[in-house]
């Protein structure tokens, strides 16, 4: 489960927690003075220490990469590449390592309104990892979806259960 916080439209920080619902971590964002794109973020341990630290690129307004490093190091642990389609959803992440070498990808597909629906994780070489496909079954008056179920690698019952709640203030 995670949890995001906005203030004035801008998403001020995301908490993440363990199945039991106690505090895995805290990712707090980064802003310049326009407030307008994070320019990167810190990532909090349950106890409040600095875990990781990351820095944000874009493209236009559009994430591009992100470098995450160790504590408050400036040790580079992996880079992020974001890939986008003309609407602006989000079809790839690829993991790479301090060297750029790829560790493993994400894909993503959407429908027509934008909402995810298909995942695929694949290894260094492209083999398939995992696949998740999203059924969603609640959207909101703008059509983005409120509640939706993960099958994972064709399993006919659901492995994942996603809900969210929407607050356009």
């Amino acid at each position: 489960m995670e949890t995001e916080n906005f203030r004035n439209n801008i998403v001020v920080d995301k908490t993440f927690f363990n199945q039991d619902q106690t505090v895995k971590g805290k990712e707090v964002y980064k802003y310049n003075k326009q407030n307008e794109l994070p320019m990167g973020s810190e990532f909090y341990g349950p106890d409040g220490s600095v875990l990781s630290t990351y820095k944000y690129e874009y493209q236009d307004t559009l994430k591009s990469k992100s470098f995450a490093y160790a504590g408050t190091t400036d040790e580079l642990l992996r880079i992020e590449r974001f890939q986008y389609d003309p609407r602006g959803n989000m079809v790839r992440k690829m993991i790479l390592d301090e060297n750029e070498v790829v560790q493993k990808s994400f894909m993503f597909g959407h429908d027509q309104y934008g909402n995810e629906v298909k995942m695929v994780v694949t290894d260094p070489d492209d083999n398939i990892i995992l696949s998740e496909t999203y059924e969603i079954v609640t959207v909101d008056e703008n059509k983005r979806w409120i509640e939706k179920y993960g099958y994972v690698n064709d399993n006919k019952k659901p492995s994942t259960f996603y809900h969210r709640i929407m607050n356009d203030k």
